[in-house]
């Protein structure tokens, strides 16, 4: 199995409180940083060595919305998989208004531990597919292009 600590999760939300319990629930199994608007975390996305596997948005904050905030992280790291969370509008509200939105899964709150962890690794999983793809087509176009 996957060693849970190589996952780089990031966690966006306004809600201090929020951030903290999620924090201390996920940060046996993830390596978690954290960012209390959108614009914060842009700048660790852009500022980062390392891309974050996954990245975990609230949708309504002030400020950007979770949709302008994960619309930017996903130009800046088109790998990072991205997963919705709100407890202030549904899945198909959210689908209806952004629906060139690319998230891999939309969360509603409340949701148990078990359930983010499942989804977080699934995400994860996905990180690793487009990883993968992208090096594969890499490796086709530079094979093109040396003959």
């Amino acid at each position: 199995m996957q060693n849970t600590q190589t996952i780089r999760l990031m966690i966006i939300d306004d809600d201090a409180m929020l951030l903290a319990g999620l924090k201390r629930i996920l940060r046996p199994y993830f390596s978690i940083q954290t960012a209390t608007s959108g614009a914060d975390a842009i700048i660790q996305v852009r500022c980062a060595s390392n891309p974050f596997s996954v990245v975990v948005c609230n949708m309504l904050m002030p400020g950007l919305n979770g949709a302008e905030t994960l619309s930017e992280i996903y130009r800046l790291s088109p790998n990072t998989v991205q997963i919705m969370l709100s407890g202030e509008i549904s899945a198909s509200q959210f689908f209806n208004n952004f629906p060139e939105n690319c998230i891999f899964r939309f969360l509603e709150k409340p949701i148990s531990e078990g359930a983010i962890v499942m989804s977080i690794l699934q995400a994860f999983n996905e990180n690793k597919i487009y990883e993968s793809e992208g090096k594969i087509l890499k490796k086709i176009i530079a094979d093109i292009i040396d003959r």
